[in-house]
Parts: C-alpha cells; sequence; structure tokens
C-alpha cells in the first residue's frame, strides 16, 4: 500500500514537470538563442576587431574604432593638421599651425593605446568606451618666437627718459620715455594645451603686460631743469681784477656724467674733477698775459748753444690751478654761480735745443737764397746760387734735422705723369718729401727765383757739397 502511494507521487511530480516544461519551451528556446548570439558575437567581436581599435575607442573626442594601424597613423596626422590656432590682437590675425607652434605628437604611442583596447575580453571591447588623449607636447620657446616674429610690436623694451646736452640750444633737453609691451604667454599656452586635448581651429586674443620706463619724464624733466640752472649760472676767471674767461655751457656739459639709476627712477649727476683740471691748466691758464716763450737753438754735442733759431722771454704762469679747479667743481657740482681768481707768478722761459752732435748744421735763407755750412758758430762754406719753390708750392719753413739721403734717384713732377730722373745728391730735412738736390734744369736765368714744387735746387757740385757735410740728425734751419 505504502508502496503504490510513492508511486502515485512519483507519477504526479513527473506529470507536473513535464507539464511546466512544455509550458516554457519558448523561455528556453530564447534563451537558446540569445546563448548561441552571445557567443557568436565574442567570437565575431575577439576575430572582426583583431589588430583594430575597440568599436568605442577615440582619440581626442574623435572615432576611431575598427581602424588598423595605417587607419590609425592617418587619422592621428590629420588630427595635428587640424590644429591651427588663430591669434588676434588689435584687429590684426595670424594662424598658427602645428609646426609653428612647435607641436610633436607621440604617433607610436597612440597608435599602440588605440590598438590595445581590442585586447580586453570580447564583452569588454563591446561595451566599454576608451578616449586617448594625443599626448602630444609643444616648444613653449617656439610658440613665443611665432608671435614675437609675427606682432612685434606687442615686444619692447620700455625706454627711459634721457636727458642730453643739446648744442644748437645751448641746454639739456628730455627725450621722452615709452612703456614696453609683453605678451602674456600663459593664456597662449593653455589655448595651445586645449587644442591638443581637441585638434580644431581655435581663436585666441592676445593680452599683454606693460612695463614702465625706469626713468620717468618728470624725473628726468627735473633733472634737466637742475643742469640748465648750473648752465646759466654762470662762472667767470678772473685774474687781477680782469676777466679772462666765462666758461661756457657746452664746457660744463662736456665735464657732466649722467648716469640712470633705475632703482630709484632717478638720473645721477657727477662732474669730472680730472677734465675740470685739465681744462683749468691747458684752456684758462694759457690766457694769462704775457706768456712765458720758450727759444729754439741749435746745440753741439755737449749742449752748448751755437746758433739762437727764436729767442724767448719769461712770462706769467698760473699758481693755484688746483684751488681754482676745486671752487669750479663746487660751483657747478651745486649749480652756483662763481667768480673765481687765477694767481700768477713769474716763470722763466726755456731754451728748445736740437742737438747737432758732431757741431755740424745748415741754414737755408730763402730771402737771399743762401745756403751755409756750419761748425759750430762758423761758416765753412756757402752759395747763393740756389732756387727754391714756387709761390702754389713754397718752401716751408722751420728747424728740421736730416732724415733720410738718396744719391740718385727719380722724383715726382705734378702735373705732369712722367717723373724727373737722374736726380743727384738728395737730402731730405723734412719727412713730406723736402730736400736739397741737384737740378739739372737749372741755369743762371733761374737762380733766385721760384721754380720748385718746394725743394732747394742746386747745382750738382753744391748738392754733393751738402750731401756729404750733412749726416743723419744734423739740424737744418730753413726761414726767411
Amino acid at each position: 500500500m505504502v508502496q503504490t502511494n510513492i508511486r502515485r507521487l512519483q507519477l504526479k511530480r513527473g506529470y507536473q514537470i513535464k507539464r511546466w516544461i512544455d509550458s516554457h519551451k519558448v523561455l528556453f528556446a530564447v534563451i537558446a538563442i540569445a546563448v548561441i548570439l552571445l557567443i557568436g558575437s565574442q567570437v565575431f567581436t575577439a576575430t572582426y576587431y583583431k589588430n583594430k581599435a575597440a568599436p568605442h575607442t577615440t582619440i581626442a573626442n574623435t572615432t576611431v574604432g575598427g581602424q588598423n594601424e595605417a587607419q590609425l597613423r592617418k587619422t592621428i596626422q590629420s588630427l595635428r593638421s587640424n590644429i591651427k590656432l588663430s591669434l588676434k590682437y588689435g584687429g590684426k590675425s595670424v594662424t598658427a599651425n602645428a609646426d609653428d607652434l612647435g607641436i610633436k605628437i607621440d604617433e607610436n604611442g597612440v597608435t599602440k593605446k588605440a590598438l590595445a583596447t581590442s585586447k580586453n575580453l570580447p564583452m569588454v571591447t563591446l561595451l566599454s568606451h576608451t578616449d586617448i588623449k594625443l599626448a602630444g607636447s609643444y616648444d613653449k620657446t617656439k610658440v613665443k618666437s611665432y608671435i614675437e616674429a609675427n606682432f612685434p610690436e606687442l615686444v619692447t623694451k620700455p625706454v627711459d627718459a634721457i636727458v642730453a646736452y643739446s648744442g644748437d640750444l645751448n641746454q639739456y633737453v628730455v627725450q621722452k620715455s615709452s612703456q614696453g609691451k609683453s605678451v602674456k604667454m600663459e593664456g597662449v599656452y593653455a589655448a595651445v594645451d586645449k587644442l591638443l586635448a581637441s585638434p580644431r581651429l581655435s581663436s585666441y586674443t592676445i593680452t599683454v603686460d606693460t612695463a614702465a620706463p625706469g626713468i620717468s619724464d618728470e624725473s628726468a624733466e627735473r633733472t634737466a631743469d637742475k643742469l640748465n640752472q648750473t648752465l646759466a649760472a654762470g662762472i667767470i676767471i678772473t685774474n687781477n681784477g680782469k676777466t679772462i674767461w666765462t666758461i661756457d655751457p657746452w664746457t660744463i656739459a662736456d665735464w657732466a656724467t649722467l648716469k640712470a639709476d633705475t632703482a630709484s627712477g632717478m638720473y645721477t649727476v657727477t662732474f669730472n674733477r680730472d677734465k675740470i683740471k685739465n681744462f683749468i691748466s691747458n684752456t684758462v691758464a694759457k690766457q694769462l698775459p704775457n706768456q712765458p716763450v720758450n727759444s729754439k737753438a741749435i746745440a753741439d754735442g755737449s749742449g752748448n748753444i751755437v746758433a739762437t733759431i727764436s729767442p724767448g722771454h719769461n712770462g706769467q704762469v698760473a699758481s693755484n690751478v688746483d684751488g681754482v679747479s676745486g671752487k669750479v667743481y663746487d660751483a657747478v657740482s651745486n649749480g652756483k654761480s662763481a667768480t673765481i681768481n687765477l694767481e700768477s707768478k713769474d716763470s722763466p722761459y726755456k731754451v728748445n735745443k736740437t742737438i747737432a752732435k758732431d757741431g755740424h748744421w745748415i741754414e737755408a735763407n730763402l730771402s737771399d737764397y743762401s745756403v751755409k755750412l756750419y761748425d759750430g758758430q762758423n761758416v765753412v762754406w756757402s752759395t747763393n746760387h740756389t732756387a727754391h719753390g714756387k709761390a702754389d708750392t713754397p718752401t716751408i719753413t722751420g728747424l728740421y734735422t736730416v732724415w733720410r739721403k738718396v744719391e740718385n734717384q727719380c722724383m715726382p713732377n705734378p702735373p705732369s705723369d712722367q717723373p724727373l730722373c737722374n736726380i743727384h745728391w738728395v737730402t731730405y730735412w723734412e719727412k713730406s718729401g723736402y730736400a736739397f738736390h741737384e737740378a739739372w734744369w737749372l741755369t743762371g736765368a733761374k737762380e733766385h727765383t721760384g721754380i720748385s714744387h718746394g725743394c732747394i735746387n742746386m747745382y750738382q757740385s753744391d748738392a754733393k757739397t751738402v750731401y756729404d757735410w750733412a749726416s743723419i740728425g744734423t739740424p737744418v734751419w730753413v726761414h726767411y
């Protein structure tokens, strides 16, 4: 009986299961189809996207799903070419490309990242979204250089106001200052960063910083006004109650040195003590009346005077140059007028000697056309059978020394292009070309006339006498 009941229960449960299965056949069919589709899609995904970017992959927000390596590289290159930055300022516009901005893209790295998206599980590959950055970099120096080249008016240094002396106006004037400009590069760099994230044509309006000059116009004007007061104050140098010099504005300006001190925004002005002293000593002191005049003389090898060429006389020289210089310095430094006395004292003249080591010297008197050879104070030979320079090419005068001797040579003969040759016994006494020499064209009728280009023409025998008498360094006195 028990077994019969168990059997009945089993039949009943089996019947219920069969009825449940029969009632869910459609569901089972749907699940089976879904499983088959899922497995198929996974197989398709694994096969189709092998060595390609996953379907929902983007590079810099550009869809690249399903692209192989070559296609990815082409897309990356296209994205780089799309990078354009329109820079604007004050109605002016230029457009920079990737090369102008020094942009570099890691093409290999970006391509590998895109291809790696398909190496996930097929389901992940189908469902996930990956955006890959361009991973680019740019050269900030190149960006800055591009802007400076195209907007040079925005890259200027501030110019300080300059205080300068005007010789035409005899006063100090101010050259106006100007502000400097520079581009605010941080904003430009941020615009380039955005372009790397989203390559396209982008526009950016440049902003600038201004820089004030270190020395303003107002500060320079104050300096110029102070200096002009100094120039106008008047500094007079006297001697024994008489004015001998009034210092000019341009002289004071030459003593002044102006230096821009941007830390204080002012010019510092200093006056050169050495220049002031040199001016007092070499210019003002020379205005003293009765200046000493040194004599010129020819002396023998022992220093004994054998001929006085020009006499000298005693005179007056300044005795307080240092004191006067100090007072002038104080006056110009403080912008005050001053009358300063330059004191003087007696000063004996000096003798400037030209030494004839062997006692030999030569005198050429252009008035009587004579040439004399001296041994000490004694005339040992003379002639007046000579000619000298023409009116338009006169023989120069003064005290000289023999510096060169030539036995025979050719000489220029302007205006002719042909030189004069076979000129013997040439004794040069001045380095620009003046000499005693033979003149084979000299005749009695041409003696005591001006026929040369400045040399003293002589007959051959006379020229040889002078040539033999003179040695290098022999004094030559030429005069009227």
